[in-house]
C-alpha cells in the first residue's frame, strides 16, 4: 500500500487486500470495543510475518506486531465512515 486510506467502505477493502498481501498468516485480535451512538471504536493488536512490501518497505520475513485504534461510524446499520491510527513505531 502506498498512500493513505479512504474514509469509505473501498478504502477499507483496499487496506484489508494490502495488508493481507504485506503480512502472511495475518491474526487479528480485538483487545477492546466501544460504542456510542452510530460510532464504534476497537483497539486492536495485528500479528503476522512481513513477507510482502509495506509502503515501499521490502518484506524481511520477520515476525510483525502493531496495534490500531479504529473507529467506524454507522448509518443504516452499515459501515459508512472509517478512521484509523496505527502505531507504525513498533511495526
Amino acid at each position: 500500500m502506498e498512500r493513505g486510506q479512504g474514509a469509505d467502505r473501498q478504502g477499507v477493502r483496499e487496506t484489508g487486500a494490502a495488508l493481507h498481501e504485506a503480512f502472511s498468516e495475518l491474526r487479528v485480535e480485538v483487545l477492546h470495543r466501544v460504542g456510542d451512538g452510530d460510532l464504534v471504536a476497537t483497539h486492536k493488536v495485528l500479528r503476522g510475518r512481513h513477507t510482502g512490501a509495506w509502503f515501499g518497505v521490502p518484506p524481511s520475513d520477520n515476525p510483525v506486531e502493531f496495534r490500531v485504534m479504529d473507529i467506524v461510524g454507522y448509518r443504516n446499520g452499515q459501515g459508512a465512515e472509517h478512521w484509523a491510527v496505527a502505531d507504525a513505531v513498533s511495526l
